[in-house]
Parts: structure tokens; C-alpha cells; sequence
């Protein structure tokens, strides 16, 4: 890894980086990554980051187009709005199940993902969290998902297949726009069969 300069403050919180570099390691200690830390990082192509991490900020990385490889630790509870978007370079990304939220658009046009990996206690997906992610092809909704938001996954063109559970209680319109190859996975009497039906997708029963 290459020499990086932190600023540090009361709380571990990272509220300054100095650099331009391809590969960094933030040094554990580190709890929250501020805002828009790592916004416009444009050479950063990997990061690791400490194991007692528990918030990533919004925006923290947005527009690192080089991005391709980062670990969520588990102990990660919240994810910022915007905090990883259009980082096109991400191509499969685990997240752990310690989250517990992930904000709006966080996710948003990275357009090389290809496989997301979603917490288990998840409860929403958020507003625009995978629009224009126009590789990613199939997904699994974890068990306790209540809420679809708003363009959720809208113009995921490739998305053929995602796995919605009965435990989904809405899904707004517009969740699934422009994903013309999509088939909705979810058990029979669900709100899930009724959208599909009601949207005109093609769905099966689990």
C-alpha cells in the first residue's frame, strides 16, 4: 500500500484524507467515514477498511469511477446516500449482514456490477439504490425486506431474475421500470404476484 496521510477526530471519526493515491488502508481505529471523504477519487482502485468500521457516510465514495475491489467488514450498521455512486468499476459487492441501512442511490449507476450480495436484516430498499446498474442480472431479497422504493431498480436492462419475499409489503411504482427481460421469484398470495400481475412482469411461483 502506498504512504497515505488521515486526519483522525474524537470518536474515530475520518474526516480528512490527503492523496491521490490507487490503493489505500485506513487504519483501524476508524468508525465513520465523513461525507464525501473519497468523492471524485478518480485513481482510487482499492480500499481496505477497518474491521471496527460502522458507518460510511454519504457520498464517501461516490464518482470513484477506477473503484474495483472493497470489503465491507462486518460491524458496518449504515451505509450514506450516494455513497457509492457511479464507482463503475465495481463489479460484485458482499454486503455484511451487521447493516442494517442502506441510503438512497447509494448504488446507483454502477453500471459493471454484476452480483450483490444484500443483508439479511435489511428492512427497505431504498430509493434509486440499483437504478442504471445495467449489469447486474439476478438478486435475492433477503427475508424481513417490508418496502420496494421508488426506482429501485429501474433500467437494470440485463436483470432477469430477483427473488422478492412475502415479507415485501410495498413495492412503489416504477420499482422495476425499463427491465424488460425481468421474471419476479416469489411465493403464491403475495404482494409481489399482485405487482407483477398488475405491471404486466413476469413472475413465478416459489
Amino acid at each position: 500500500m502506498e504512504n497515505v496521510k488521515f486526519e483522525i477526530i474524537t470518536g474515530g471519526i475520518l474526516s480528512r484524507y490527503f492523496g491521490d493515491h490507487k490503493n489505500i488502508s485506513i487504519p483501524n481505529g476508524v468508525k465513520v467515514i465523513s461525507d464525501h471523504l473519497f468523492e471524485n477519487s478518480e485513481k482510487l482502485k482499492s480500499v481496505r477498511l477497518p474491521y471496527n468500521l460502522t458507518t460510511i457516510g454519504n457520498y464517501a465514495f461516490a464518482n470513484c469511477k477506477d473503484l474495483e475491489k472493497i470489503e465491507l467488514p462486518n460491524g458496518v450498521k449504515t451505509i450514506g446516500d450516494f455513497a457509492f455512486y457511479h464507482c463503475e468499476s465495481l463489479k460484485e459487492l458482499i454486503i455484511p449482514d451487521s447493516v442494517e441501512s442502506i441510503g438512497k442511490e447509494s448504488f446507483e449507476d454502477c453500471k459493471n456490477l454484476e452480483k450483490v450480495t444484500l443483508p439479511a436484516g435489511l428492512k427497505k430498499i431504498s430509493k434509486k439504490l440499483f437504478e442504471d446498474c445495467e449489469n447486474l442480472k439476478e438478486i435475492v431479497l433477503p427475508n424481513g425486506i417490508r418496502k420496494i422504493d421508488y426506482d429501485a431498480f429501474a433500467d437494470c436492462k440485463k436483470l432477469e431474475k430477483i427473488e422478492i419475499p412475502a415479507s415485501v409489503k410495498y413495492i412503489s411504482e416504477g420499482a422495476f421500470d425499463d427491465c424488460d427481460n425481468l421474471v419476479i421469484y416469489t411465493p403464491a398470495g403475495s404482494i409481489a404476484e399482485e405487482y407483477a400481475k398488475n405491471n404486466k412482469i413476469k413472475f413465478e411461483i416459489q
